[in-house]
């Protein structure tokens, strides 16, 4: 995935790692990036969910929705489920998924 296509709350979250305030959640490395609307082609979801954070503790993932080589919203899914992944999150702004990581950040 290009550099460019990472929302720019990345140097956020990449802070946020380093104070320590983000477990469970990580950021997936750029060579380790991958498209789950490809890997998972049975789910037929409309545009590339590009991944770029993972929990720890489970297989919920963050992704981009590229729509027209554009980031469009983040979507929050749970992989490797019998369908492929489920959708369980949808985020408008970088600011408003990073709120659910804190939260989560928090309970964990």
């Amino acid at each position: 995935m290009k550099r460019e296509v990472i929302p720019e709350g990345e140097a956020v979250f990449w802070e946020k790692i380093r104070l320590g305030v983000v477990e469970p959640w990580y950021m997936v490395e750029e060579d380790n990036r991958w498209d789950a609307a490809t890997k998972w082609k049975q789910m037929k979801y409309p545009y590339p969910l590009l991944i770029f954070a993972r929990r720890i503790d489970n297989d919920d993932m963050a992704c981009l929705e590229m729509v027209d080589e554009r980031v469009g919203d983040i979507v929050l899914i749970h992989g490797w489920t019998n369908e492929g992944f489920a959708v369980v999150g949808r985020f408008e702004t970088v600011e408003e998924w990073l709120t659910m990581v804190e939260q989560d950040a928090e309970e964990y």
